[in-house]
């Protein structure tokens, strides 16, 4: 299945809610293109949900998050999947199937989406994000087996493989070490200067990392998202 390029990304109205209370209410933001965003709030403001709801994963309780003008809530799961074909996301901790190796879990989703990369080229691709950070010697342990770092690596790799257009990362740098850091943000600068991202929209509290991109921020504050305190 082609995957389908993504050249708009917003919110019109959307609310999200637990119970009674809200998280965002009737809030309309267009995502700026090839500008990393960093979305700020306190803990339980919601900013796991708005990315998860960006990634398809958490259901607005009202309002639509439109990528290219359509809402992904109107979609069937079948219609969905060449957008979802284009996001990379990584989870802030965990994600990663117990009872296959690192590099399995990496090739799994490549082999069953079946995209464009034939068995050599997978390979090769994961064997350069591996060097790159620094998993070739644990390839072929398990999850358990390794450390939460090389763990959280390992997950950063499965948002990064596909190259997509969009990439959405939940505190991507909590479990890195400094080196894996700079590798990281190394990676994200050089995409979205050659256009391989279009969008990358992420969580965290490390203000240097934030900086090192050269990041907008927005902030959750009384149920809206704050743009006036964008830099």
């Amino acid at each position: 299945m082609n995957r389908i390029s993504l050249h708009d990304l917003s919110f019109e109205n959307l609310s999200l809610s637990f119970g009674n209370s809200y998280l965002i209410k009737n809030v309309n933001f267009i995502f700026p293109k090839n500008k990393p965003i960093c979305i700020h709030g306190k803990m339980g403001a919601g900013k796991s949900s708005i990315i998860k709801t960006i990634a398809g994963l958490f259901r607005p309780t009202q309002g639509r998050c439109l990528f290219n003008g359509n809402s992904i809530y109107d979609m069937s799961f079948e219609e969905f999947i060449p957008i979802r074909l284009n996001m990379g996301f990584c989870f802030d901790s965990g994600g990663l199937l117990n009872n296959k190796s690192l590099w399995e879990n990496i090739e799994l989703p490549l082999q069953y989406h079946k995209f464009y990369l034939k068995e050599d080229e997978r390979s090769f691709r994961i064997s350069e994000l591996f060097d790159l950070f620094e998993l070739t010697e644990v390839a072929h342990r398990r999850p358990y087996a390794v450390s939460g770092s090389q763990r959280k690596a390992t997950c950063l790799v499965r948002a990064l493989i596909h190259e997509p257009e969009i990439l959405i990362l939940d505190d991507p740098t909590i479990g890195l070490n400094l080196k894996m850091k700079q590798v990281l943000q190394n990676r994200i600068k050089d995409h979205l200067n050659k256009g391989i991202y279009k969008f990358v929209i992420f969580t965290c509290e490390d203000d240097s990392f934030i900086e090192s991109l050269n990041s907008n921020k927005i902030f959750i504050n009384g149920n809206q998202i704050d743009v006036k305190n964008q830099i």
